[in-house]
């Protein structure tokens, strides 16, 4: 995508899942609506819900203002997939029902998409947490490294938050969509997708407000959550490797992903990245090998 030193007002699309959120979506789809970026389209799937129409009333309260479509349930990757492809903006940004935008979430994304002249890269940013009332609690900030080393990032991090992402379209055009067989890491798959032929930029200003609350869904699919990012993870790790997309030595690598995943609690994925530090050693000659015998020694096999 490029353009000129124009003025830059692109459609953006605001997609939200919902699944029995009367609770909370009434509170997003607010914050869309009040964005002060004046091109923004607000489409909203509800997936399956099981609240007799409670989740519908609230949503269609707002008939007038926002695209309301309903599925039978699927999971938030079929959600998304139908709102994405449903909209008709040149970016997307992805809201979840319980979650709010501070006013300035686009537009500030906006603005700088045009002064980096970055128009296909895709951004993400710092978020408050807040708790199930809407209080604050906590804020999130972020220290990424440089774009090349994303995979990396996310491979070892798991702080980044998709609803602070603002995507080109033609990401999803080019690498597809979310993974409708994963449960609650088909976010993190397509980031690490997108992230093969697009540049992740961080932009240091806080947009949004993480709610915590017990319903949600990495709480109440909390045993999907564990198996799938073992899995994910170990994934990452691998094709991490493969592209050689990571600070220091491969062995440095799988030891320090060995010892993140093993603080995560992920234990299938701290025996995996254990296994390929392992096999890295091989490859070491002199001090770097006496190094990584010594830092390999400290990944014994072990309770997580």
């Amino acid at each position: 995508m490029t353009t000129s030193n124009a003025a830059f007002e692109p459609l953006v699309s605001v997609v939200i899942p919902v699944f029995n959120g009367s609770a909370y979506v009434g509170e997003a789809i607010e914050s869309a609506l009040g964005q002060d970026y004046p091109k923004v389209e607000v489409i909203v799937v509800d997936d399956g819900s099981s609240d007799d129409g409670a989740t519908a009333r609230v949503v269609q309260q707002y008939a007038s203002k926002v695209t309301f479509l309903s599925k039978p349930n699927g999971g938030v990757a079929t959600a998304l997939n139908l709102a994405i492809q449903s909209s008709a903006g040149e970016y997307i940004s992805w809201l979840s029902h319980d979650d709010r935008y501070l006013p300035n979430k686009i537009s500030a994304q906006i603005e700088y998409l045009q002064s980096a002249q970055a128009f296909d890269a895709v951004l993400f940013s710092d978020y408050y947490f807040i708790d199930a009332n809407g209080a604050r609690t906590n804020e999130m900030k972020l220290t990424p490294p440089e774009p090349k080393f994303f995979q990396e990032y996310i491979t070892q991090v798991n702080n980044l938050h998709g609803c602070t992402l603002l995507i080109p379209r033609a990401c999803f055009e080019q690498v597809g969509f979310f993974d409708e067989q994963l449960r609650t890491t088909q976010d993190y798959m397509l980031w690490f997708d997108i992230a093969e032929e697009f540049e992740f930029r961080h932009l240091p200003v806080t947009l949004i407000e993480s709610r915590l609350h017990d319903a949600q869904g990495t709480r109440t699919l909390a045993n999907v959550a564990y198996a799938e990012c073992n899995d994910l993870c170990s994934l990452f790790l691998d094709r991490v490797v493969e592209s050689g997309r990571h600070h220091g030595n491969a062995f440095e690598f799988c030891a320090a992903s060995a010892k993140t995943f093993k603080a995560r609690g992920y234990k299938h994925a701290y025996k995996h990245a254990r296994h390929r530090a392992k096999e890295q050693l091989r490859s070491l000659r002199g001090m770097a090998l006496f190094r990584g015998l010594l830092a390999y020694r400290k990944l014994r096999p072990a309770k997580v």
